[in-house]
């Protein structure tokens, strides 16, 4: 994430001056606060729910489906959308550069998750994945959060 939302954008002349927009720059904050705190809040619940990472050296063990998840499959890269377009707004002075690299992004993020992550989750998880699939989109939050079927082993038996 600091890659693709820091290091990039400033190493590629992206975040020179800040933008002369009326209110730019409290948009820019607010969006780039909102971004950090998705994208982060859902790396850690890959730790904590999922044990595992975002790396696909180190994926999840368990499919998350809870939180942030329950409005969307993919609110890591959404919350790093809202970061860059914040980030553009507080810092940013080439227009033409971010939209193009919001463009790549968008495009990687998409052939990413499309022919390598719901693939792998399909394999992993084949039922688990199949419901989440059909009920929660992949980048854009539904209003109201999913709620999973239960099952056997999500419950405790009380014997």
């Amino acid at each position: 994430m600091g890659t693709v939302g820091i290091y990039l954008p400033h190493y590629l002349g992206l975040l020179n001056e800040p933008v002369h927009i009326t209110g730019g720059r409290g948009t820019g904050v607010l969006l780039l606060l909102l971004g950090a705190y998705i994208a982060l809040r859902s790396a850690f619940s890959f730790a904590w729910i999922g044990q595992g990472t975002p790396f696909p050296l180190d994926p999840p063990r368990h499919l998350v489906v809870t939180g942030l998840y329950r409005h969307v499959r993919n609110p890591m890269y959404t919350g790093m959308a809202f970061f860059l377009i914040g980030e553009w707004l507080m810092f940013g002075s080439n227009l033409r550069g971010a939209l193009i690299y919001f463009a790549l992004y968008a495009v990687a993020v998409t052939l990413f998750v499309h022919l390598y992550e719901e693939p792998t989750l399909r394999r992993k998880f084949p039922d688990e994945y199949a419901e989440y699939f059909r009920n929660v989109p992949r980048f854009i939050p539904r209003f109201d959060p999913w709620d999973p079927p239960q099952t056997k082993s999500a419950t405790p038996s009380r014997s």
